[in-house]
C-alpha cells in the first residue's frame, strides 16, 4: 500500500479531540506484572509539548493512536530536536476482531508507523531524512511495548530505577515553599549545573501550574524538585502476592494512605537538584513538598547507571512504601536515524536525566 493510500487512513491532528481522549482513559499499561490506568489523562494530555496524534476512527471512535512529541534536549552537549513516544494505544475493537481482519489493520498501522519513523518530519507524504532520534519509555513486562520496540528498530539504551518516598504523616518544614516566578532564571542555572554532562536534560516540564520547590538555608537555594500531582488506578501488582495486595490495600488504615490501588496519589518529580554539600538536606525538601501538596508518596525515576543520584536518595530515610514496593526497572529505548557514531555512544555511555512528565 503507497504511503498516500496509508495517509487516508490515519487522521494527523496537533491537538487531541474527545475520541482520543476517551481511547487513552480507557487504556490499561502492562501486559504482565503490573498495570493500572492513568486517571489523571484529560490534565497530562493538556501538558504536553507540541504533540502529533495519529489515529485511526471508525465512525469517529478512535481505534488506534500513537502520539508524539516534539522534545528539544541536550544530546550529548547539544541541544538536540527528538521525538518522544507519549502514546502507542489501541481500541479492544482493534485488537479482538476476527483474526483476518486484525491481520490487516495491524499491518496497516505497522506499515505506516514504519515509514513516519523513518522520517525527521512525521511526513510520510513529503518526507525529510535529517538526523533524529525517536526514544520512549517502556516496560519491559509489558509484551505489547517490547514487541513494538523489537519491530520498529528500537535499542534499549539504559534502564530507569523508581525511587518512593512516603510518609503516613505529614510534617511541614518551614523554609520550602513553592519557587517563586523571579527565582525560575536561578534555579534552571542550577539545574543544568547540577547534570552538566548528562543526556536528556531538558527544561519542558520545569515549572508547570507552579509546582516547583524549594529549601531556602540562610538566604541560599540550596535544593529543589518539580513534584506534579499524579493519580493512578492500580489494577495488578507484581509478585506471588500481588492480586492479594490490591484487594487488601485499600482496607488497611494507614498504609492506604500511602498508596490506595483503587486512587493512588502521588507526585511524579523531575528537576531535583541540590547544592554540593546539601544532599542530607534531602528529607526535610521532601516533607516539605508533600506537607505542601497535602500528598503522602512521590516517586522519583533515575538512570540506574546515576551512582550520585542513587547513592544521596538511598542515604535519604526514604520511608515505606520504597520498602515495600517490587523493584522493577523500566527501559529507555531509542531509534537512531543519520545519528553520529559519536552521539550514539555518548548517549549509551552518558548518565540520562528523567523527566517524572513522562513516566506518568
Amino acid at each position: 500500500m503507497s504511503t498516500r493510500s496509508l495517509s487516508s487512513i490515519f487522521r494527523h491532528q496537533t491537538t487531541h479531540d474527545r475520541a482520543i481522549l476517551k481511547l487513552l482513559e480507557n487504556t490499561t499499561i502492562g501486559t504482565n506484572g503490573a498495570r493500572y490506568r492513568h486517571l489523571h489523562t484529560s490534565e497530562k494530555i493538556s501538558d504536553l509539548y507540541k504533540p502529533h496524534f495519529f489515529t485511526i476512527y471508525r465512525k469517529e471512535h478512535a481505534i488506534a493512536n500513537i502520539t508524539f512529541c516534539e522534545r528539544p534536549m541536550m544530546v550529548n552537549n547539544q541541544l538536540t530536536d527528538t521525538f518522544y513516544i507519549r502514546y502507542f494505544a489501541f481500541d479492544k475493537v482493534f485488537q479482538t476482531k476476527a483474526r483476518a481482519e486484525k491481520k490487516a489493520k495491524s499491518s496497516i498501522f505497522q506499515e505506516y508507523v514504519t515509514a513516519l519513523l523513518t522520517t525527521s518530519n512525521l511526513n510520510v507524504d513529503e518526507p525529510e531524512y535529517d538526523p533524529k532520534i525517536f526514544w520512549a519509555i517502556i516496560d519491559p513486562e509489558n509484551n505489547r511495548s517490547l514487541q513494538m520496540g523489537e519491530r520498529y528498530g528500537f535499542e534499549t539504551v539504559t534502564s530507569i530505577k523508581t525511587m518512593a518516598f512516603s510518609r503516613i504523616w505529614l510534617k511541614n518544614i518551614q523554609n520550602v515553599y513553592r519557587a517563586k516566578t523571579t527565582e525560575y532564571e536561578n534555579i534552571k542555572d542550577a539545574i543544568h549545573r547540577f547534570y552538566t554532562n548528562y543526556s536528556d536534560v531538558t527544561d519542558v516540564h520545569l515549572f508547570e501550574h507552579n509546582n516547583y520547590f524549594v529549601l531556602k538555608e540562610n538566604d541560599k537555594i540550596v535544593a529543589g524538585v518539580q513534584a506534579n500531582y499524579a493519580e493512578w488506578r492500580i489494577e495488578a501488582l507484581p509478585g506471588v502476592f500481588g492480586s492479594l495486595l490490591v484487594k487488601a490495600l485499600p482496607y488497611i488504615p494507614l498504609i492506604r494512605r500511602i498508596i490506595n490501588p483503587n486512587k493512588y496519589q502521588f507526585l511524579a518529580c523531575e528537576g531535583l537538584f541540590w547544592e554540593p554539600g546539601y544532599e542530607n538536606r534531602l528529607q526535610s525538601l521532601f516533607e516539605g513538598v508533600l506537607s505542601l501538596q497535602k500528598c503522602h508518596s512521590m516517586l522519583i525515576w533515575i538512570d540506574s547507571k546515576d551512582k550520585r543520584l542513587q547513592k544521596a536518595l538511598t542515604q535519604t530515610k526514604l520511608g515505606l512504601l520504597q520498602k515495600v514496593k517490587a523493584d522493577n526497572d523500566v527501559n529507555l529505548v531509542a531509534k537512531f536515524n543519520n545519528i553520529s557514531p559519536e552521539t550514539k555512544a555518548a548517549l549509551y555511555q552518558q548518565n540520562h536525566y528523567v523527566s517524572g512528565f513522562d513516566c506518568t
